[in-house]
């Protein structure tokens, strides 16, 4: 299923940022993208939360930093009897000048901003640590509200974080690499139901294998027989949620060469079985 672009909340003549509380009986699925930069934290409730190709539960902590462009949605059960409550924060990427990223002292919010593009979640310390920051902003207006966002992503830029979308989802949608490696991903992503034999690859950018694994590592920051995996994941998502194919027939046409090793990867990538992404997907269809 597309994501829907959403109408931009954050630009008006009177306000850069936008925030606000979300406060409902459930968060309903909305799968969509917009072109702001967003920052929700979570304060009551469970659920699901999907941030491109990534899908996993969320609860109370919940913080999560979603780069421009990037598709995503929070929803939980509509029979829960538990309110769902966050925090939501939205602005362009403008809203943190150029002038200030190139300055020494805004390197660190720029690299954040840069790394949001897949994602990032942050630990359960540092969501309660500025818990309250974050929720200060939907009270603030002006320029206070701008002072306090910078420094809100001050602090996250010196916190622990790990990307959720993969680099292949990332790659597809927005990424830009060397010309050499974009082919590489490129081939990589448009071949992958065929065998894709690492030595072969080599051949054909004309590489030794050894060359080819340390470039590749190097431009992608991930191995050749992981993003092959990943990306193969990705076209079995698609087809789990897209069609009714049974799951055998999406683990070979996805270039799986076996049912063992298609469910082993799914595990791994996704953290539950084809079967159950499957289910969890199923409100894309109301």
């Amino acid at each position: 299923m597309k994501p829907a672009l959403e109408a931009p909340r954050s630009v008006s003549s009177e306000q850069s940022i936008s925030a606000y509380r979300r406060r409902e009986k459930c968060f309903l699925w909305n799968w969509h993208y917009h072109p702001e930069i967003e920052l929700t934290r979570i304060s009551g409730g469970t659920g699901t939360r999907l941030v491109g190709d990534h899908s996993e539960p969320y609860t109370v902590g919940d913080l999560i930093l979603v780069g421009p462009n990037l598709p995503h949605t929070w929803f939980s059960d509509e029979s829960s009897s538990t309110m769902n409550d966050a925090v939501v924060i939205q602005f362009r990427p403008e809203t943190i000048p150029p002038g200030l990223r190139a300055l020494p002292e805004g390197a660190a919010i720029s690299a954040l901003l840069d790394r949001a593009a897949r994602g990032l979640a942050f630990s359960p310390e540092t969501s309660e640590r500025l818990g309250p920051a974050i929720g200060s902003l939907a009270q603030r207006s002006g320029m206070n509200r701008w002072l306090e966002l910078v420094r809100v992503l001050n602090q996250l830029a010196w916190s622990d974080a790990r990307a959720l979308a993969s680099p292949a989802y990332w790659h597809g949608r927005s990424v830009r690499l060397s010309t050499r490696a974009e082919a590489m991903t490129s081939y990589i992503v448009d071949h992958h139901e065929d065998e894709l034999l690492l030595p072969d690859l080599a051949r054909r950018f004309g590489l030794s294998s050894g060359a080819f694994s340390r470039f590749f590592r190097r431009t992608t920051g991930t191995t050749f027989e992981i993003y092959r995996s990943r990306v193969r994941i990705d076209a079995a998502c698609r087809l789990l949620v897209e069609s009714d194919q049974p799951i055998t027939e999406i683990a070979f046409a996805s270039g799986f060469r076996n049912l063992a090793s298609f469910n082993r990867r799914f595990r791994v990538e996704r953290k539950m079985t084809p079967s159950a992404y499957r289910r969890l997907h199923e409100p894309s269809f109301r």
